[in-house]
């Protein structure tokens, strides 16, 4: 299930995106483009975080967090926004049933 600083996410990224083609004459990034890679950049550590809390590690996908940074660092904030959150958050859109048994071991007194 995606957080809810991935969906906010995602509704920044949408927006920069609808903004970007009603004005595709626009020669560096928008705030709003800007806006929507901190956002994703600021979700993407969220969920490392609650993955980190949660489970003692994060999955690899959230080290799509340094093609972010740099992609901000050169401007190439809207489309590097978008790859960081499908990397990122795409396994989080389909739910595949568990397979397997889960064991918990418990001390026997």
């Amino acid at each position: 299930m995606l957080q809810d600083s991935a969906v906010l996410s995602a509704i920044g990224l949408a927006t920069a995106l609808a903004m970007r083609g009603l004005k595709p004459s626009r020669v560096g990034p928008s705030r709003l483009e800007w806006g929507a890679g901190l956002a994703t950049a600021w979700s993407v550590v969220d969920h490392a975080w609650r993955e980190l809390r949660e489970r003692g590690y994060f999955d690899p996908e959230v080290l799509a967090l340094a093609y972010l940074v740099t992609a901000l660092v050169r401007g190439n904030i809207l489309s590097a926004s978008v790859v960081t959150w499908l990397t990122t958050f795409g396994r989080h859109l389909i739910e595949v049933a568990p397979t397997g048994v889960e064991v918990r071991p418990m001390e026997v007194p």
